[in-house]
C-alpha cells in the first residue's frame, strides 16, 4: 500500500483484499455516518466475517490488540484501521446483532464496497432529524461503556444534532459513574470536545453541567457555578465569565489544550475570596488556581509538557494587568523575559480575558522584540562563570540576577556586545557584594 494515499483509498483496498478472498466486508460506525453527512472521517473500522488468523495471513501488519473481542488493528502506511470478525458465515444476523451493541444509532449503520447501506436501527432518520439516539435501551448502552456519556458530548459539540430525551435522561442517572472510566479516555473525549468547532465548547461545558457530567469529571469548574465574584471587574459569576473567555480564546487559537487552559483560567477564585459583596477580591487566585490545575492534569495523565504550559499560563495569566499599571522599559523588559517561552499563549489568554482592557500596546511591543531576536529570548552575553570574575563574587543567588539584568538589558537594546555587558554590570554591581 501506498503511504500517501488517502486514508479511505486505504480502507478500500483493505476491503477488496478482504473480498477477493472470498471475505465480506463493510464500514461501520462513526466513518458511515461522516460518509452519509458527506463529512471526511478521521477513522475507519471494518466488519468482515474473516477470523483473525485469516487476517494476520492476508495483511503483512496486524496488532492484536483487542485480539479476544475479535477485533485487530490493521496497519497500512502510518494509518491504523480496526477490524472486527463477525461469525464466520456473517449472516445478516450476526451484521445486526454486531450494531445492535454500538452506541448511538448514528454510528450503528454499515456501508458495504459499493455503498449500500445496512440500517438496522434507524440512523439514516436521525441523521435527517439531527438526534443522537442511543441504540435501543440507552442504560444498557452506557453500562457496556461508561465513556459513551461524554461521547455523546462531544459528537453534540462536533455535529450540534440534539440528544435525544431518554439519552439525556440516562446520562444524568449515570453522570457520577464516569470516574470508572480510565483517566486517559476521559481527557481525550475533553481535548476533543474542546477542539470542536468555535462557538460550540460553550453549549458543550453547558451540556456537561446540565447532565451532571462536570461535576464529576471537572469538580473545580463546576465549583465557579453560581459562584459570586461581584466587584468593579465583574457583575457574572464566575462560571459565565469563564465560558465568555473561553468563547473568545476558541476565536483566535484552534489550540485544544489552550481552549481548556481558558476553562480552568479561574478555578482559584473561590478559595481566595475576600471582601464584601460588590467589593470582592481575589488576591494569590491565579497560584491557587495553578495548583488546583496541576492536580487536574496528573488525574486525567495529561503529559508533563502539557501539564507544565497549562500550570504556568493559569499562574501568569494576570501579569497582563500588573504590567499595565505600569509598562515601563524595564517593566516589560521583564515580563517578557519571564515569559518568553509561552509570550504568544499568554497574550491570547489574556485578550479573551474580559477584565483586561486593550492589549495592543503590548502587542505591538512584543512584535517589535520577536523582530529583533527571532521571536526567542536573546542568547546571554556573559555566563555565571564570566560575571564571577567580572565582580570577583561566589556562585549564587546574586549571579542569577544579575543575569536576568543582563537579559532585560538586551531585550530593551540597551546592551548589545560583551564589552557592553562587562560594562554596564561593573557600573550597576561593581563593589555591592563586597
Amino acid at each position: 500500500m501506498h503511504h500517501n494515499s488517502t486514508l479511505q483509498e486505504k480502507a478500500r483496498e483493505i476491503m477488496s483484499r478482504l473480498k477477493e478472498s472470498g471475505f465480506s466486508a463493510f464500514l461501520v460506525g462513526g466513518c458511515v455516518r461522516d460518509l452519509v453527512l458527506s463529512r471526511p472521517p478521521h477513522d475507519f473500522d471494518i466488519l468482515t466475517d474473516a477470523q483473525a488468523e485469516d487476517l494476520q495471513q492476508l495483511f503483512e501488519k496486524v496488532v492484536p490488540v483487542g485480539a479476544r473481542h475479535g477485533t485487530v488493528t490493521v496497519v497500512a502506511g502510518n494509518d491504523n484501521f480496526e477490524v472486527s470478525s463477525l461469525p464466520a458465515g456473517g449472516s445478516l444476523e450476526s451484521l445486526r446483532k454486531n450494531c445492535s451493541r454500538r452506541d448511538f444509532t448514528i454510528n450503528s449503520m454499515v456501508m458495504d464496497s459499493e455503498g449500500r447501506l445496512q440500517d438496522f436501527f434507524g440512523g439514516i432518520a436521525d441523521l435527517k432529524k439531527r438526534i443522537i439516539r442511543a441504540v435501543e435501551d440507552p442504560s444498557a448502552r452506557i453500562s457496556e461503556d461508561r465513556l459513551r456519556m461524554l461521547r455523546a458530548v462531544r459528537i453534540f459539540t462536533t455535529l450540534d444534532f440534539t440528544l435525544d430525551q431518554d439519552l439525556l435522561d440516562a446520562i444524568k442517572l449515570q453522570a457520577n459513574l464516569i470516574c470508572s472510566v480510565s483517566p486517559e479516555r476521559i481527557r481525550n473525549e475533553l481535548l476533543q470536545i474542546m477542539a470542536a468547532t468555535p462557538g460550540m465548547q460553550r453549549p458543550g461545558i453547558e451540556l456537561l453541567r446540565e447532565t451532571g457530567l462536570l461535576a464529576a469529571v471537572l469538580p473545580e469548574v463546576q465549583r465557579l457555578v453560581g459562584f459570586d465574584q461581584s466587584s468593579v471587574h465583574h457583575k457574572k459569576d464566575a462560571y459565565s465569565h469563564t465560558l465568555d473567555v473561553l468563547e473568545n480564546l476558541s476565536g483566535i487559537s484552534d489550540s485544544a489544550l489552550l481552549r481548556f487552559t481558558a476553562l480552568l483560567h479561574d478555578i482559584g477564585k473561590p478559595g481566595t475570596r475576600s471582601g464584601k459583596q460588590g467589593e470582592f477580591h481575589f488576591y494569590g487566585h491565579p497560584l491557587a488556581g495553578a495548583e488546583l490545575a496541576a492536580g487536574i492534569c496528573s488525574r486525567l495523565r495529561f503529559s508533563r509538557k502539557d501539564s507544565n504550559l497549562i500550570e504556568t499560563l493559569i499562574r501568569d495569566h494576570m501579569h497582563f494587568k500588573l504590567l499595565s499599571l505600569s509598562p515601563t522599559p524595564r517593566a516589560l523588559a521583564r515580563f517578557i523575559r519571564k515569559n518568553g517561552s509561552h509570550l504568544s499563549e499568554l497574550l491570547m489568554l489574556g485578550r479573551s480575558d474580559i477584565e483586561l482592557e486593550s492589549l495592543d500596546w503590548l502587542d505591538q511591543k512584543i512584535q517589535e522584540f520577536r523582530s529583533a531576536f527571532n521571536g526567542s529570548l536573546p542568547a546571554p552575553l556573559l555566563d555565571g562563570l564570566e560575571i564571577m570574575e567580572i565582580l570577583k563574587i561566589p556562585a549564587g543567588a546574586n549571579v542569577r540576577r544579575i543575569k536576568d539584568f543582563l537579559l532585560e538589558e538586551q531585550i530593551r537594546g540597551v546592551v548589545t556586545t560583551k564589552e557592553e555587558a562587562h560594562r554596564i554590570i561593573l557600573q550597576e554591581f561593581g563593589g555591592k557584594f563586597l
